[in-house]
């Protein structure tokens, strides 16, 4: 078991959340020894009342298979929760979005 670790914070939607009345979930990684859990970042909360959600890996051997893990999971929660129609906020982490010139033209003639 290793020391290295990755913490994803989020919150989520008030409209929608995860029916689980616990707070937190603990989820095998297929073929690996770390550590995954999902729980509710007010551990006195389940999952279901929080609005702020906590995903943690740990047991990790290296810095490098904690980020690279971390970074797969982050997205594989992006793609989760778009898919069950729940609403979460990433902060930093969240997607990034831009207008070019072309859609400013664009915009500029519709309007």
């Amino acid at each position: 078991m290793g020391k290295y670790c990755f913490r994803i914070r989020f919150k989520r939607s008030s409209s929608t959340t995860l029916n689980v009345d616990r707070n937190l979930i603990s989820i095998k990684i297929p073929n690996h020894n770390s550590k995954l859990v999902l729980r509710s970042r007010d551990m006195n909360k389940s999952i279901k009342e929080s609005t702020e959600w906590v995903l943690k890996g740990s047991g990790f051997r290296t810095f490098d298979s904690a980020q690279e893990f971390g970074n797969k999971y982050l997205d594989i929660l992006k793609v989760s929760f778009a898919k069950l129609r729940i609403g979460v906020e990433f902060g930093n982490r969240s997607p990034k979005s831009g207008v070019t010139k072309s859609g400013i033209k664009f915009f500029e003639i519709i309007s």
